[in-house]
């Protein structure tokens, strides 16, 4: 026969008592989490800097508000040690870039100096060779006075000067406005006080006449004394022609009449006629308009920001709040310091997009280990409010000179092709607005617009405040 077993009565109720515990204990440990949930935007920011008030609100919740003051307060005390270092850390960045800045000076002044040195020496030595030459001249010129028709210019000249006698083959023109005799070898010559015009008229087809008051020009003999008579280089001109075109967007007759002198760029980047001044187009490739360092007004990059709550220890606690809020749906706490650590963000990559372009003469110096070494981020723990105005002022500075030197290769379209002057008009569009944003965050910081918040209201409507 089967043995029927009852069941133990007793063993049953210990059963369920011990379920029903530990199901009370669930419910409330889920209780103290939304109650902490509720407690943590109004008193957060008051526990971790200590405050008794916030700290019993906190502890209300059970041991989770406990083990939330606890690391609260950790961070407080932490956050404090880390201000500390960061002020001693600021003192000494800004020792290092006055030491820095002074050494830069006293190389610039080395610099000067020597170059002041070295101009000294090649002036003597011109001096000497234009004595020298001068000399020559007299001598020369002195043979020459004494010649009394052309046969016996010819046959001189060659006899004294050889190879080099034709360029110098136009009746004393060139040998007395070298050493100041012209009318005497015009008088030997029977020249007499004829004017310029009549020197040139009598001379043979085909000659070339150097203007003696100014010997950069040159022309043929018959030909009318302006530029544009001056024999040019085709090649040479063509050059000039599309050049203009390519940096000015200048058509081609406006080109053509820039080459060859009729038409002349102003610094204000105007294309103007010679001859009667009027303004022909703007130059567009210009400078005009263009700022330099010193006029560039700050941007709005960060108004309604909160950039010092962005930085350092607090910016770190205060970005891992928001994002916790704002995962669970309730908000951010600090809208205006999560704002400032974005446009942190986008100003960080912008520097370094921009400082890494290539133009003649950039800064050998903007390599990109110093550009990230003063690019001012938010949540560094070593960065705060007197360390990231260091960074901001060192990198101001490195900003200017790279538009000063971008700036000097647009203003030099002799000495750099059209190629490597759009480069640095590149470099310049993207220097300019990058040094309005860096005006910007220096006001920003200096303002106190910067200062902790200590009252708002999250994304959804969820108002806090700290006591």
């Amino acid at each position: 026969m089967n043995e029927i077993r009852l069941p133990n009565l007793a063993e049953s109720y210990m059963t369920g008592y011990a379920n029903s515990l530990a199901l009370g204990q669930q419910v409330q440990e889920q209780r103290n989490r939304n109650a902490l949930a509720e407690l943590l935007p109004q008193h957060g920011a008051a526990a971790m800097q200590g405050d008794p008030e916030a700290m019993n609100a906190l502890l209300a919740a059970g041991p989770q508000g406990l083990q939330a003051v606890n690391v609260l307060h950790g961070m407080y005390n932490d956050g404090r040690r880390i201000d500390q270092a960061e002020r001693q850390i600021g003192q000494t960045d800004e020792r290092i870039g006055l030491a820095r800045e002074q050494f830069r000076v006293s190389r610039e002044q080395s610099r000067r100096e020597m170059e002041i040195a070295l101009r000294d020496l090649d002036l003597r030595e011109n001096i000497a060779g234009l004595e020298a030459e001068a000399e020559e001249g007299k001598r020369i010129a002195a043979q020459l006075v004494g010649i009394r028709s052309p046969e016996d210019w010819a046959s001189t000249g060659r006899e004294i000067l050889g190879d080099n006698w034709r360029p110098w083959d136009q009746r004393g023109v060139i040998i007395g406005g070298l050493t100041g005799e012209i009318e005497a070898v015009e008088s030997a010559i029977g020249g007499g006080s004829a004017s310029m015009s009549d020197r040139t008229t009598n001379l043979p087809s085909g000659a070339y006449w150097n203007d003696p008051n100014d010997p950069t020009k040159g022309y043929t003999y018959g030909t009318p004394s302006n530029p544009e008579g001056a024999p040019q280089d085709p090649n040479a001109r063509e050059t000039k022609i599309t050049d203009y075109m390519s940096t000015l967007g200048a058509d081609r007759a406006t080109a053509i009449k820039l080459a060859d002198g009729q038409y002349d760029m102003t610094q204000d980047g105007l294309v103007v006629d010679r001859t009667t001044g009027q303004v022909i187009q703007p130059a567009a490739g210009g400078v005009q308009g263009q700022p330099g360092p010193t006029n560039v007004e700050a941007s709005d990059a960060f108004d309604d920001t909160n950039v010092e709550g962005a930085l350092g220890f607090s910016g770190m606690g205060a970005g891992i709040i928001n994002t916790l809020f704002d995962s669970i749906g309730v908000g951010q706490p600090s809208a205006r310091i999560d704002r400032g650590a974005q446009m942190l963000d986008s100003l960080a990559t912008r520097t370094v997009q921009t400082l890494s372009a290539e133009w003649p003469g950039r800064p050998s110096n903007l390599t990109r280990e110093m550009i990230d070494e003063l690019t001012v981020r938010p949540g560094q723990i070593a960065t705060g409010r007197d360390r990231a105005r260091n960074k901001i002022a060192n990198m101001r500075r490195e900003i200017e000179r790279a538009m000063q030197s971008a700036q000097r290769v647009i203003d030099n379209p002799g000495s750099y092709n059209a190629q490597e002057r759009q480069a640095a008009r590149s470099a310049m569009d993207g220097l300019v607005p990058l040094l309005e944003d860096y005006k910007a965050l220096d006001e920003a910081l200096n303002s106190g617009s910067g200062q902790p918040q200590t009252s708002g209201r999250t994304s959804s409507g969820i108002e806090w405040s700290v006591n």
